[in-house]
């Protein structure tokens, strides 16, 4: 069985899936079971993906934490993919490294690392706009509060 390999792209840039280098790792994907391969993105994927979009959305404009969000999108997630669909199908399921682990093992690995900074990113940007609120809200109640200039 044949699946597509992830193509999730954030917003405003094209997949790269359909090019050249896309099309010679095309033929396979990670297991989802014994029976046969995914055919939709992963759930790693598409949490990781889902929690960068939410990020980049809150720190656009920020300067570095907006290009760490992009980066990650862009870079981080994509080299990982590649870097197991670039194995031989046979030699990423059968080889075994030397530390017992396998090529899915390891990418789930790397995966899992890549969601928990996704939701580091994402959760910091929250807390910023949740700062941003209690400020508004201290500004106002200073603007706006009880005022020596209120009539008694």
């Amino acid at each position: 069985m044949r699946c597509r390999p992830w193509a999730w792209s954030p917003p405003g840039r094209r997949s790269t899936y359909g090019t050249p280098r896309s099309r010679a790792t095309s033929g396979r994907c990670p297991r989802a079971s014994a029976t046969g391969c995914r055919t939709r993105p992963s759930p790693w994927s598409r949490r990781i993906g889902d929690l960068l979009i939410d990020a980049l959305a809150r720190v656009a404009g920020q300067g570095e934490p907006e290009v760490v969000v992009r980066r990650t999108a862009t870079v981080y997630l994509p080299d990982t993919l590649r870097a197991y669909l670039s194995l031989p199908a046979d030699w990423a399921a059968d080889h075994v490294f030397p530390d017992g682990t396998t090529a899915a093992a390891a990418l789930v690995g790397q995966l899992t690392e890549l969601e928990r900074a996704a939701k580091r990113m994402r959760d910091a940007a929250v807390e910023h706009d949740a700062s941003a609120l209690l400020v508004n809200g201290r500004f106002l109640s200073e603007r706006f509060g009880a005022s020596r200039l209120d009539l008694p």
